[in-house]
């Protein structure tokens, strides 16, 4: 029973790695998109705002990637969990599975998703075409 309680711990340390990369992914995103704009913002570039797009594209991908993997290790704490509430034998398995495309699809647009990765992407779209209009 400690062994399986332990199993648990274990896979609620992978689920806090999972949301600390994610939130330090998003801090990652915010800081380069915002370096690029004000780049291309004060060199008169703003064509060059655009090359703000990859890395928020890049790192929207590695977030949603992030949030499924944390949602396949809930999954598995889940079910350890009832394995243990229903005194069946303990399979220690840290293992949560593969991330299917359909799975990242559904994190990319997950409202934490949105709200972050959209707006820097609108930015960046916005300050090109703020560029490509100006005479």
């Amino acid at each position: 029973m400690v062994d399986s309680v332990k199993h648990l711990d274990y896979i609620q340390a992978a689920i806090a790695r999972m949301a600390s990369n994610a939130f330090t992914i998003k801090g990652w995103s915010i800081t380069i998109t915002t370096a690029v704009i004000g780049v291309a913002s004060k060199s008169g570039d703003e064509a060059f705002a655009m090359v703000g797009a990859l890395p928020v594209m890049l790192f929207w991908g590695l977030d949603a990637y992030y949030l499924s993997l944390e949602r396949r290790f809930r999954q598995l704490f889940s079910l350890v969990a009832e394995r243990i509430a229903n005194d069946e034998r303990a399979v220690f398995n840290m293992s949560p599975g593969p991330v299917g495309p359909r799975e990242l699809v559904s994190a990319v647009v997950r409202p934490t998703q949105l709200l972050v990765h959209g707006p820097l992407l609108l930015a960046v779209f916005g300050v090109a075409l703020v560029g490509a209009l100006r005479p």
